[in-house]
């Protein structure tokens, strides 16, 4: 869990952010309470941010601070959010709106543009996985080989939207034709990684591109402050 918060002096530049861990979530309450109260925004109507590391966190939060106050307590004016939100927020700002919300890569379309590759999968340069073929030729029927199909693309779909979140390191290196990694052939440089470079060509910029440019803006930004 972590908290952002402005200085005394409400000045952009002197903004905080201060992280919190603790293997009992209650332990995080009280100290998180006492920046709370120390670091008033200097707008009354401005809320505190705090992040939350999961939805359940988020849910549980603002009622563990009421409930830090007594049987009467309250507890308001709070933006929780959770750290992808924080993020498409920053760089919303420094990137301007539409950095990171990009539609083609959510889960809805992706299946369809992959349920697309799969169909002609022979023109997937790289994509030599005999699974697949025996996967989908196996059906009995037409029926059975399109249900397979569509459910196939679904999940290559879900794992590639989970990836562009966490792991696009994995995803710009299969981008620039590194197809193994920990020394060895994997299931990624035999299916995921061919599919994707084909899938990325066509869609464009993704979430970990947008990423790359968000850390170059704030490095940018910081080193233009005075000291």
């Amino acid at each position: 869990m972590a908290h952002t918060h402005p200085s005394t002096q409400g000045s952009e530049s002197d903004q905080g952010f201060q992280v919190y861990r603790a293997s009992r979530l209650e332990a995080l309450i009280p100290p998180l309470w006492a920046l709370l109260d120390q670091t008033w925004p200097e707008n009354i109507l401005s809320p505190h941010t705090v992040i939350a590391a999961h939805p359940g966190m988020k849910q549980w939060l603002s009622g563990a601070l009421a409930r830090h106050q007594g049987a009467q307590g309250i507890a308001g004016n709070l933006d929780i959010l959770l750290p992808s939100a924080w993020i498409e927020r920053q760089a919303h700002v420094h990137l301007g709106a539409g950095a990171v919300a990009l539609p083609r890569y959510q889960v809805a379309h992706l299946r369809w543009s992959l349920h697309a590759l799969l169909d002609s999968r022979q023109n997937v340069p790289g994509l030599k996985d005999v699974r697949i073929d025996a996967y989908l030729e196996g059906a009995g029927s037409a029926a059975e080989a399109a249900r397979r199909r569509f459910q196939l693309a679904d999940r290559l779909a879900r794992i590639y939207s989970q990836y562009v979140i966490y792991r696009p390191d994995w995803l710009q290196a299969w981008e620039a034709g590194k197809l193994t990694y920990a020394g060895g052939q994997s299931l990624e440089s035999e299916l995921l990684a061919p599919l994707w470079r084909t899938l990325q060509s066509r869609l464009g910029r993704h979430r970990g591109h947008a990423m790359q440019e968000l850390i170059g803006a704030l490095k940018s930004n910081a080193s233009e402050r005075p000291v």
